[in-house]
């Protein structure tokens, strides 16, 4: 019986010593996968850093390419040379009303004299007309700059 006793405690003791490996083995499986999601998560940690760093820089490019874009336009705008605007209302009035005058005294002064009339050539009408823009031109620069005293 003590024998039996003996082997049985042999045997106990084996089991729990079997036991108690799997029980180890088990918690250094634990660990070791424990260990191996530690350093999984790591790595996704320090790619997603990466990304963030690139997308970072990528988009400091940008807004640095977009403030250029920015300071070149500004720059654009501020070297353009304020010019009022020559057509406006008051200007085509006057204007329609010289060429209305000088067309009134054109017919006036052509037609009205049937003696001048009857000598006009194509070099006296050629001539009369390099007259007429002379002098339309003139009256043009006097209009703009505001020395038409014909003008309302």
């Amino acid at each position: 019986m003590a024998q039996y006793i003996k082997a049985y405690f042999i045997t106990a003791y084996k089991w729990f010593s079997k036991l108690k490996e799997l029980i180890q083995e088990l918690r250094y499986r634990e660990l070791d996968d424990l260990e191996l999601e530690s350093i999984r998560l790591k790595e996704r940690c320090r790619r997603l850093q990466e990304l963030v760093t690139e997308n970072q820089q990528r988009m400091e490019m940008e807004i640095a390419k977009k403030n250029n874009d920015i300071h070149l336009l500004t720059e654009r705008a501020n070297s353009l040379v304020f010019q009022p605007d020559p057509l406006n209302d008051d200007y085509a009035r006057c204007t329609m009303n010289r060429l209305g005058y000088s067309l009134d005294t054109s017919v006036n002064s052509q037609f009205l004299d049937e003696g001048r009339l009857d000598g006009l050539t194509t070099a006296s009408l050629s001539m009369e007309m390099r007259t007429f823009s002379k002098t339309s031109r003139a009256a043009e620069r006097s209009s703009a700059t505001g020395t038409d005293p014909g003008c309302c």
